[in-house]
């Protein structure tokens, strides 16, 4: 008898095991506010339980490494190796558990692989521009920061004595995600070639880096001048650097604008880096996609299905603002991948953007990521960029410099 009891608790033991194992969803990211979303989930319902782990690089999971996931919320997501070892989640589009009319159409493109929806886009980042409000009228009269009056406006704020320069309208060497935008926003399309090669349009690069040198070249003191001011000078903060007049510009991402403190907006304005009125959207998307070796795909389903929801996100911009989450923009750090949230709803929690919330029509979105594109552009296409802006005489092919960083 006593035997029959031990038997009958081991099973009821063993049953709420598997119980608790077939709710648990683990959901990986490297962003940290994604605890606070899994938190809000997890309170409407009790048949999932969203456990969030931290990686570094989530999209290292999809290749084997680390912890398994059911769910991985990262950057550069949309590629081939990556979105192979994900599960269509097409049921859920044609279902309309996620409304695909919601989305930003090239976003939701970017997530697609042989005719099916690996991953789906959860938000994006801009380029700005900070800069005196002051200056506004003088400068621009909407949200868009034309790079060529930028340019013909920065040079025409440098001062120099002698080979000394006291003050600087902007550098394009300040940044190397500037120097990489401005070539996108010129019609280079990076993007995936044949054979998993990159590829892009030869002779709109070849017109931005010509832009970019020529505008460093009139800078008083050229190179060597330009590189003195910025070692003295931008360990201070840009915001404070432009309060001083130093200088007339400083380049940044959306995310970072709540990072600033924001009693500086007082005196601050920015607009969006633009090229005959489009803006370049950054290459980092953050995507979500469900593993195909998931233990608990229904349940990253779900999770799915109530993240895309326009009253979720809502409820998750609240939660930003209530928990003051330190320097946490929008969804997830930027933009979201819905339209109608940005447009409605985001400016009603984050005040600086009235106003400043861009039509669909005037953003550049990636075209198709090839595998190792992070890399290749970290390592190899920024590099060449650089090269042919600050040296003389360069005339080093990009194809040389990639040779195709063949898998």
């Amino acid at each position: 008898m006593r035997l029959h009891i031990v038997l009958a608790s081991l099973l009821i033991l063993l049953c709420g095991c598997l119980f608790i194992n077939t709710r648990k969803v683990i959901l990986v990211t490297h962003k940290p506010e994604i605890l606070a979303y899994a938190e809000a989930f997890n309170a409407t319902q009790n048949k999932y339980h969203v456990e969030v782990v931290y990686a570094a690089e989530p999209d290292s999971v999809l290749l084997g490494k680390g912890e398994p996931a059911d769910v991985i919320i990262g950057e550069w997501l949309a590629s081939p190796s990556y979105m192979q070892k994900c599960e269509s989640v097409n049921s859920l589009l044609n279902q309309k558990k996620v409304d695909a009319n919601l989305f930003y159409a090239e976003l939701l493109r970017m997530g697609k692989l042989d005719k099916e929806q690996r991953v789906l886009p959860l938000s994006f980042t801009l380029p700005c521009i900070i800069f005196d409000k002051k200056k506004r009228s003088t400068l621009f009269s909407d949200i868009f920061v034309p790079i060529d009056a930028m340019k013909t406006s920065s040079l025409l704020y440098n001062s120099a004595k002698g080979t000394r320069l006291l003050k600087m309208g902007f550098s394009p060497l300040w940044n190397d995600d500037f120097i990489y935008l401005t070539s996108i926003l010129f019609g280079s399309d990076f993007r995936k070639g044949v054979d998993k090669n990159v590829t892009w349009n030869v002779d709109p690069l070849l017109k931005a880096t010509a832009f970019l040198k020529n505008w460093i070249n009139e800078i008083p003191g050229g190179y060597s001048a330009e590189r003195m001011f910025s070692k003295k000078y931008l360990t201070t903060p840009p915001y404070q650097l432009i309060k001083e007049e130093k200088i007339l510009y400083y380049f940044l991402e959306s995310e970072d604008l709540y990072k600033i403190p924001q009693e500086k907006f007082e005196y601050l304005d920015f607009g969006w880096l633009s090229y005959e009125n489009k803006i370049a959207v950054t290459d980092n998307i953050l995507f979500i996609g469900i593993h195909k070796r998931g233990r608990n795909k229904d349940g990253g389903k779900a999770f799915i299905s109530w993240i895309f929801n326009p009253v979720t996100q809502e409820k998750l911009l609240e939660i930003n603002h209530f928990k003051k989450l330190d320097g946490v923009f929008g969804l997830a750090g930027g933009f979201s991948s819905l339209k109608e949230v940005n447009i409605t709803l985001l400016p009603q929690h984050y005040p600086l953007f009235v106003n400043h919330i861009p039509l669909s029509e005037s953003l550049i979105f990636p075209g198709e990521f090839p595998d190792n594109w992070q890399r290749v552009k970290t390592e190899q296409v920024k590099s060449w960029l650089n090269e042919a802006i600050t040296r003389e005489n360069f005339d080093k092919k990009l194809e040389e410099q990639l040779n195709f960083f063949q898998e």
